[in-house]
């Protein structure tokens, strides 16, 4: 009895998966327009550099201590004046400089300016005024700082425990904002508003001319706006903030969006886009698992035009171009869409190995 073997079929079999494949993938035709390569990209359509805010210069953040001896408004100052040689003759009052003026309401004295001067300073005025005022010949007067006023301050967004915090006036920098509440969270970005209704100008760097920051505006409720960027702002050294009282701090958070990976990878399926960093289409490859056939190298990118007007345009790379090339190797952004294309190298493969494998079926009952 002469041996059938399987040929013809697998023939027929070549041809209906050629048929099949070459219509498989992110069915991209020659009626789209918006075709581009890595090369011929324009610049409106260049994905954004994302920063990464866990390379923040932390230390770039610190500011130099402001005088825990000089007094400010809402200071609770205690004030001792001797005029004699026995305890009698000694008065003290604790005083509360006031917020809004920098005055302190003493009595026998009256209203008397304190804020912005050290306690030596504040000393020799309250001495002076007690001479002009005839309270006392010769008194010894002594300032001490009771209770320092605290800047009461919001901190919202990409941080581990929002909430309001009472920092000292010393300490009261965006760095030990960011560090009350918990530091940056997973989800942080590098982006930072601070908006206060006045600016403190003796405290505040007014305003800020360093890279990463702009310069602070008021809007229509008279709140001025201070936008930072982290990364930006610590690249050239110094990048120390003042946070005033009753300010707020938003930090930028950014929400996951997703790219999808589709095609002959052997894991097709939607991604986070990982947060604050770089993303390229190797990389995102990688996240499914590495292509699928060893002969795969057309790479289609659909990437959403800006807007809402639901077009997008096509980018086609070359996986090996995109090792070789870091350019070819281009820059992702959220949406979009990686396909990894049949190419007739990768149709053929595909064949041989379905002809091999139905050929060995058939074989089977024959030995």
């Amino acid at each position: 009895m002469p041996c059938r073997f399987p040929f013809p079929a697998s023939a027929w079999l070549l041809v209906g998966l050629a048929t099949v494949l070459s219509g498989t993938g992110c069915a991209v035709t020659d009626s789209d327009k918006l075709r581009y390569t890595a090369d011929t990209l324009p610049e409106s359509l260049v994905a954004p550099v994302y920063d990464n805010p866990r390379t923040v210069q932390w230390t770039n953040l610190a500011m130099q201590t402001v005088g825990s001896q000089s007094i400010a408004g809402g200071d609770v100052v205690e004030i001792t004046i001797a005029s004699g040689l026995t305890t009698n003759d000694t008065l003290t009052w604790p005083i509360r400089v006031n917020v809004g003026t920098g005055m302190a309401n003493m009595p026998g004295i009256g209203q008397l300016p304190l804020a912005g001067l050290t306690l030596e300073g504040a000393e020799a005025a309250i001495t002076a005024a007690c001479v002009n005022k005839g309270l006392f010949w010769n008194p010894n007067v002594t300032v001490m700082m009771k209770q320092p006023f605290k800047n009461r301050i919001m901190v919202l967004g990409g941080v581990k425990e929002p909430g309001v915090y009472e920092l000292s006036r010393e300490r009261s920098s965006l760095l030990a904002a960011i560090y009350a509440a918990g530091g940056l969270s997973s989800d942080a970005g590098s982006n930072i508003e601070i908006k206060h209704s006045s600016l403190d100008e003796n405290r505040t760097p007014s305003p800020v001319r360093v890279a990463g920051y702009s310069v602070p505006e008021a809007d229509g409720n008279k709140f001025h706006t201070v936008k930072i960027n982290l990364v930006r702002a610590t690249e050239g050294g110094s990048a120390a903030h003042y946070v005033p009282d009753g300010a707020t701090v938003m930090i930028e958070k950014r929400d996951p969006e997703p790219i999808h990976v589709m095609g002959l990878v052997k894991k097709p399926n939607r991604y986070d886009f990982p947060n604050a960093r770089d993303v390229r289409v190797l990389d995102a490859i990688a996240m499914a698992g590495g292509v699928a056939s060893g002969v795969a190298d057309k790479i289609y990118v659909i990437r959403p035009l800006p807007g809402d007007s639901g077009q997008t345009a096509v980018i086609q790379l070359s996986l090996s171009d995109a090792k070789a090339n870091a350019r070819q190797n281009l820059r992702l952004q959220p949406r979009d869409t990686i396909s990894v294309e049949h190419t007739p190298a990768t149709i053929v493969l595909e064949a041989i190995k379905i002809i091999r494998f139905g050929l060995g079926a058939s074989l089977t009952p024959l030995l």
